[in-house]
């Protein structure tokens, strides 16, 4: 089996440069033959102490010259867990221990609190001393770095809160030039100010993103992602290099649209040339990462600008990128995507879909979020559409549940989201939208079926749930964006029937017999319902549904009045033969000797355009 925790070695026997060396905690696959455990046991990826208060369990991990302990108690406890991208301390008092050191090494923890509270891993230290600009986390999202400096060869840290999550250790061994001093890794929006200090006689040098040597002279700005990378040199001395991740967030305060399906170029190529972290999967057309991403995604020393402002905690091989389909893949459950930085009141839109056509379980869930249709509805592969609004300012996590789901797009919007629709210059449509719908204040208007003995009246409405079917009504026709809404469930009296897959050939009558099927169409009595005799219903649209008791000799169901405005369409019934009488209605029902102006009449029941 793949094991995922690694050991990293960034620089080694060069002149005058001592190693750096990065041990990371990926536990994702780890096993029990991967573990040496006194006093303690294994199972599930729990490491459990004895219930013997006069033993101290201790942890080690293959490859990895870093030991973990706990004083054992009276009854077992679970101090650690594994299995994550991770290795997770559970309960405060844990300690690492370290050996081998040399005084002035400088050890630089990675880690983040394992729940929301606030969390500084360095309780308490022996044979450390802390760097001033420890911080602390404050949340599963919020990865820190805490520094230390060897005080003595042998070292620990002891926590004393609530546990954590850590990511990797790296350990600098100390040189006779001291490590230049460079503003921590920061994540803001907006640009970052980068300043360097070293001591007197050195000078500095420094690399972007794994660019070309620089020779510090005076603070810089970056604008964009940036790995960088400094050392001191003094004479033929060189100080071990320190490193620190600049990332520069997107404002989101006027929105933003992640969509996957327009992937540029440069982002493919970078992909591509990453082959340390990401491999690509020719037989699926789409890219993996090959280390744990706890973050921003980046490929070739470059941040991903397809999720820029997206930040993900991931195991290998979790996050794929699929070039064929155009989707960001999340390979598993509870796999989360953070987005900081969100105003109070702003709407969030996921598009996405179960990973696997035969998980119908499955789907995407938010927090700070008030839902409005789709989180926390199941999904198959079928695309479900996700809205909601920002509860609070601060930060939207969105998570994976009971499986991987592929996501189409995620847009941030300051106005509530909107559904195009388009009805013809005949003026009537039936329609099914994929989401809830507001109609009470738009052009087009919408209306539900009702059927009472073998006369059918259409009642307008003014919210239409997804999946509802419905009769639409602009005179003259009309395009407009209709607001979201946020009605859940479709009236149980609307005759219309919704569909959002298309109907190959629909039936005359239901399949138990009980309902006749009707389909709107111009055809040779005019705008009206047909009875349906193997047409398609497409996508998006929908057909009337009436018992075959209340119309068992009825072929055409058209309108003799219809009034657009009113809040009910009355007179809906069978349409009788009709001669040469020359019976003109406009669409609001009116009878009329001749047009008054442009536009569509009904003529002896069938469609007349006036031009």
């Amino acid at each position: 089996m793949k094991k995922l925790f690694t050991l990293l070695v960034l620089a080694l026997c060069a002149v005058g440069v001592k190693a750096q060396t990065t041990y990371s905690f990926d536990t994702s696959n780890i096993t029990e033959s991967d573990l040496t455990i006194t006093n303690g046991s294994f199972s599930n990826n729990v490491i459990s102490s004895v219930a013997d208060n006069t033993k101290t369990l201790t942890v080690e991990i293959k490859n990895i010259p870093i030991t973990f302990s706990y004083a054992c108690q009276s009854s077992v406890k679970k101090p650690f867990k594994t299995g994550n991208p991770y290795f997770q301390a559970d309960v405060k008092g844990t300690t690492i221990n370290f050996t081998g050191l040399s005084v002035g090494d400088v050890i630089e923890i990675e880690y983040c609190s394992k729940n929301s509270s606030e969390e500084k891993i360095a309780g308490s230290l022996s044979g450390l001393k802390a760097d001033e600009d420890n911080v602390a986390s404050t949340s599963t999202s919020n990865i820190v770095k805490n520094k230390f400096t060897a005080t003595a060869t042998t070292a620990s840290i002891t926590e004393s809160t609530n546990g954590y999550r850590l990511y990797s250790i790296t350990i600098t061994k100390a040189t006779g030039v001291a490590a230049p001093k460079i503003t921590k890794s920061t994540e803001q929006v907006g640009s970052i100010n980068v300043t360097m200090t070293a001591d007197e006689g050195a000078t500095i040098k420094y690399t972007i993103n794994g660019g070309s040597e620089q020779t510090y002279s005076s603070a810089f700005t970056v604008d964009s992602y940036a790995e960088v990378t400094a050392w001191a040199v003094k004479g033929e001395d060189e100080s071990a290099k320190v490193s620190a991740t600049y990332v520069v967030m997107p404002n989101l305060s006027s929105g933003k649209k992640w969509d996957f399906a327009n992937i540029s170029e440069t982002d493919w190529t970078n992909l591509s040339s990453d082959t340390d972290g990401w491999t690509f999967d020719s037989d699926n057309n789409r890219y993996y990462n090959n280390k744990a991403i706890n973050g921003i995604i980046t490929a070739n020393h470059q941040a991903l600008a397809a999720t820029e402002g997206l930040k993900f905690n991931a195991g290998s091989e979790k996050i794929r990128i699929n070039k064929g389909t155009g989707q960001l893949q999340l390979n598993g459950k509870d796999l989360p995507i953070f987005i900081p930085n969100l105003k109070t009141g702003q709407y969030i839109t996921v598009i996405a879909k179960s990973g696997s056509s035969n998980a119908t379980n499955r789907y995407i869930s938010a927090t700070n979020v008030e839902g409005i249709c789709g989180f926390a509805e199941s999904g198959t592969a079928n695309v479900v559409t996700s809205i909601g609004k920002v509860t609070a300012d601060g930060e939207v996590d969105l998570k994976t549940i009971n499986g991987g789901m592929n996501i189409l797009s995620i847009e941030i919007t300051n106005d509530i989201p909107s559904y195009e629709v388009t009805v013809s210059i005949a003026g009537f449509a039936t329609f099914t939208p994929s989401l809830p719908l507001d109609f009470s204040s738009t052009t087009i208007k919408a209306y539900k079926a009702l059927v009472s003995g073998s006369n059918i009246s259409f009642t307008r409405v003014n919210q239409v749930a997804a999946g509802e079917g419905v009769l639409l009504y602009a005179e003259g026709g009309a395009t407009e964006n209709i607001p979201v809404g946020n009605k859940s469930a479709a009236d149980s009296d609307n005759a219309f029937i919704g569909t959002l897959t298309d109907i190959a050939s629909l039936a005359t009558l239901s399949d138990d017999g009980a309902y006749t099927n009707y389909i709107l169409n111009d055809g040779t009595s005019g705008i009206g319902f047909y009875k349906a005799n193997g047409q398609k219903v497409a996508a998006g649209k929908a057909y009337l549904q009436v018992a075959s008791s209340s119309s068992p000799a009825k072929s055409f169901f058209g309108f003799d009045a219809f009034n657009g405005n009113s809040g009910v369409v009355t007179g809906i019934n069978e349409v009788k033969a009709v001669g040469n009488d020359n019976v003109l209605y406009n669409l609001n029902g009116v009878r009329m000797t001749s047009p008054t102006q442009k536009g569509i009449y009904i003529l002896n029941g069938k469609k007349y355009i006036v031009k």
